[in-house]
């Protein structure tokens, strides 16, 4: 959730919304709790699906986005669904959009 501070409009960050998407329904709960509790004039949407439902073609609504973020979810993912889900978060990238997968260590580090 993004506080309300002067340099919001020079990075950009009124324009658009973030789409928070978790399988669990607990982190879901925590960010809906989050942005009632903040009061937030919130650009976040909160999905609670999974990365079965995204490669399955669900959420066809979703992108092109500016930037696609990703944290803690690679190291939990067999090779041939991490190659299939950067492909799926790559599609959801706007033409000069970036794709950041962040949290992932290759398996033997």
């Amino acid at each position: 959730v993004i506080d309300e501070k002067p340099h919001r409009k020079q990075f950009g960050i009124d324009k658009g919304e973030f789409i928070a998407l978790d399988q669990d329904p607990q982190s879901c709960d925590e960010v809906r709790w989050r942005q009632h509790a903040l009061r937030a004039n919130s650009r976040v949407r909160v999905v609670e699906s999974s990365v079965r439902a995204l490669l399955g073609g669900r959420h066809t609504d979703l992108g092109p986005f500016d930037l696609v973020y990703s944290a803690g979810l690679y190291d939990y993912l067999e090779l041939v669904v991490a190659q299939k889900l950067t492909a799926r978060l790559g599609a959801l990238c706007s033409p000069q959009g970036r794709l950041l997968i962040a949290n992932y260590a290759p398996e033997g580090y």
